[in-house]
């Protein structure tokens, strides 16, 4: 006679409540996730602004001047430096096919 030692099986009784709360955690766990990809994604558009520069225009120097919040030698002198900003940017002319060129080019 041979004896044949068995170990004990456990049998596992797995309620409908389980499968709820396993599935309730995968949930959250998917919008958490969604919700950080839209943080990235809100946070790099903010990042990636191109009007986070605050650009002045020659009218707006003149209110500043006439309001007292810049002096005339403020004025004078932003006043060159936009004027210089215009005049480095390249002028563009369009043609009458409508293709915008640069000002001087020869272009057909």
């Amino acid at each position: 006679m041979q004896i044949v030692y068995r170990a004990p099986v456990i049998v596992a009784r797995i309620d409908t409540t389980d499968y709820l709360t396993v599935f309730l955690w995968f949930a959250a766990a998917g919008l958490l996730t969604l919700a950080g990809f839209y943080a990235v994604a809100a946070v790099r558009k903010w990042a990636l602004r191109r009007d986070a520069v605050a650009t002045f225009t020659l009218q707006d120097l003149r209110d500043m001047r006439t309001r007292g919040e810049i002096s005339d030698r403020e004025f004078a002198t932003l006043r060159a430096q936009l004027l210089a900003q215009v005049d480095a940017t390249p002028e563009r002319r369009a043609d009458d096919a409508g293709d915008v060129h640069a000002a001087g080019d020869d272009r057909p």
